[in-house]
């Protein structure tokens, strides 16, 4: 029932393309007047350590990379293949938020990459617009997690199968792989779709395998070398031991209706007009059945965060279904509106960005700043605080664990209880009481700057530190 994959080459010297440029240079406006100010997500930080740690010529952190190291565990938290920290590595040379640079520049690539596809079909070019303004992969993109730079080179080996240059399609998938371990099921998925179209050489297929077969060995090689487990201490605990199936019932009702109600509505379209659809829609099965399965998904107090936030880890089913239904939806009447359309998806996304700033980025801001003030070179912190101190240039970052002794440090940061989006309290630290003693410590939002080497200027207020021990 599904169509043929297109094939033909589309120079980015095609006129055709004009229109793409003008969403691009949009979108990067957009992002410019809501740039991020920091990371907001847990994982962002660990990508931003070990970025740091490329650039300090190793693969396994040390106390110079901001990552939540504990004694001897070292290794444990490299929790992610190398592949988009060594993307990040030449921004983070000019400094912490330049990475988000990066960030942008892999988004804008995939709707660049998105558009060159859309003209393959005889569409117009600034539709790339619908990936471009997708709520979803415009949030992420704000960060710096692997998803949308994986999802960007899973596009460009589409691109570059329909272009007829399979060896670039390999590499381009055996990054993302390199990037995101999860890319395993997009890739499998890009090599179900090709299968099913049938028109294909041996040879050709040959090589398209060959990119995720080279990536898989590199990343195993990694972790075996760095972890001494093939898996990894993240993926082979953490990544495994979620595969239990407890959630399907509620996940094939949010990753349905999240393809069904977000536009341009890929699975209504799928599902209403298949014939008009091309065999791409079957690089979408692979990712949906794995993270059906998979008893995890982003979650908030919200329901619409958890609407949104829910479909990151079946993202890659959206853009897949986005071009494979794109002679579908490009009918929507309302789409004839493009000047319209274009300024209410920009407006949509710099209120969305703003929203996400004033929700997630401004909790950290203060305690950075106040961080920053104090120059420090040892800056102490607890695995609750990583966030801040990941923002906060430093030579070393020694932590704070609850057992162990304090470390030298000339500032540290506190966070004494972490509480999640979807309101669950998942960690409490007490204030070491020689910090305490100090009674140089300012409260930075919900987090506590202590000034360890005296000669700070600490802003307002002071926080409210425990009592001191009795003196006995």
């Amino acid at each position: 029932m599904l169509d043929h994959l297109p094939q033909g080459r589309v120079a980015w010297s095609d006129p055709r393309l004009k229109q793409a440029w003008l969403v691009l240079a949009l979108a990067a406006a957009a992002y410019a007047l809501v740039f991020p100010l920091t990371v907001s997500i847990t994982d962002e930080a660990y990508y931003s350590g070990q970025t740091l740690a490329l650039l300090h010529g190793h693969l396994v952190p040390t106390v110079a990379d901001a990552l939540p190291i504990a004694p001897g565990r070292a290794a444990e938290t490299l929790r992610y293949p190398p592949g988009w920290p060594a993307l990040l590595a030449p921004f983070r040379l000019l400094g912490f938020r330049p990475m988000f640079v990066a960030a942008l520049l892999m988004h804008l690539l995939g709707g660049a990459v998105v558009a060159r596809m859309l003209v393959r079909r005889g569409l117009p070019a600034w539709l790339a617009a619908a990936w471009v303004f997708h709520p979803v992969a415009w949030i992420l993109s704000r960060t710096l997690m692997s998803d949308v730079p994986a999802i960007t080179l899973l596009l460009l080996a589409m691109d570059q199968w329909e272009e007829g240059k399979p060896g670039r399609s390999a590499l381009a998938l055996g990054y993302s792989l390199f990037a995101r371990v999860a890319s395993l099921m997009a890739a499998a998925g890009a090599g179900l779709a090709v299968l099913a179209d049938g028109r294909w050489r041996w040879r050709d297929l040959f090589v398209l395998a060959l990119g995720p077969l080279g990536a898989g060995i590199a990343v195993v090689a990694f972790n075996q070398v760095t972890q001494g487990s093939p898996l990894g201490a993240w993926y082979g605990n953490e990544g495994v031991d979620g595969l239990t199936g407890r959630s399907v019932p509620q996940h094939l009702l949010l990753y349905a209706g999240g393809l069904l109600l977000l536009p341009p509505f890929p699975l209504a379209c799928l599902v209403l007009r298949p014939r008009r659809c091309d065999r791409w829609a079957l690089a979408a099965l692979p990712p949906l059945a794995f993270f059906v399965f998979y008893s995890y998904h982003d979650s908030s107090a919200s329901a619409l965060e958890t609407f949104f936030g829910g479909q990151r880890l079946v993202l890659a089913a959206h853009a897949v279904l986005i071009v494979a239904t794109a002679r579908v939806w490009s009918a929507i009447p309302l789409l004839r509106f493009r000047a319209p359309v274009l300024a209410l998806a920009a407006a949509c996304a710099v209120a969305v960005s703003f929203v996400s700033r004033k929700r997630l980025e401004e909790r950290f801001t203060p305690a950075i700043r106040a961080a920053r003030a104090c120059r420090p070179e040892r800056l102490a912190f607890n695995g609750l605080s990583l966030r801040v101190a990941a923002a906060v240039p430093a030579r070393a970052y020694p932590m704070v664990t609850f057992d162990g002794p304090l470390p030298a440090a000339d500032v540290g940061i506190i966070l004494t209880r972490e509480v999640t989006r979807n309101a669950r309290v998942v960690g409490r630290f007490p204030v070491p009481r020689a910090w305490a003693a100090t009674g140089r410590c300012t409260q930075a939002g919900a987090f506590m700057v202590f000034d360890l080497r005296g000669g700070c200027d600490l802003p307002p207020p002071a926080c409210a530190l425990p009592p001191p021990a009795p003196v006995r």
